[in-house]
């Protein structure tokens, strides 16, 4: 009598296949979204240190406003000229990562560059993405260092 089909032994080694490439696969979607939180994070801190450097620049003071969005905890920021009050830039994250806190010493959650490259307070900027991650965009008092960490 002749049979047909798969032996045990082969449909284990099927199992064992299509679990290594779920495994790589999941690891790569991680990878991926950690990606994507410091993406956000390093967007924020390349703004916060274009607004410093053209305030030294132009001799005017930019202003850094955060605010919450349309929905809970969607926070956005833009950049404005102190000269002429004009909005250059604003900034959503969008379903991905949210701002879920400022903590600059204003009422306002205002940040401000001088002419002269000092910040008008220091504080921390909190990101959190939609696996739960969370990262920190520091800004120091007096100096204006801008540094991300985790």
């Amino acid at each position: 009598m002749k049979y047909t089909g798969y032996t045990f032994i082969e449909l284990i080694i099927v199992i064992a296949i299509f679990g290594i490439l779920f495994s790589v696969i999941i690891e790569s979607f991680n990878t991926y979204m950690n990606h994507q939180e410091d993406i956000y994070a390093k967007t924020l801190a390349s703004d916060l240190l274009w607004a410093r450097f053209s305030s030294i620049n132009e001799g005017v003071y930019y202003k850094i406003e955060f605010w919450s969005g349309y929905e809970e905890k969607e926070w956005e920021y833009r950049i404005i000229r102190g000269d002429d009050l004009k909005e250059l830039k604003r900034i959503s994250f969008g379903k991905m990562a949210h701002i879920i806190n400022v903590n600059f010493p204003n009422w306002s959650n205002n940040l401000c560059f001088y002419p002269n490259g000092t910040p008008s307070s220091g504080g921390t900027i909190t990101i959190k993405d939609k696996m739960g991650n969370i990262i920190f965009v520091k800004v120091e008092a007096v100096v204006g260092r801008i540094r991300v960490s985790r």
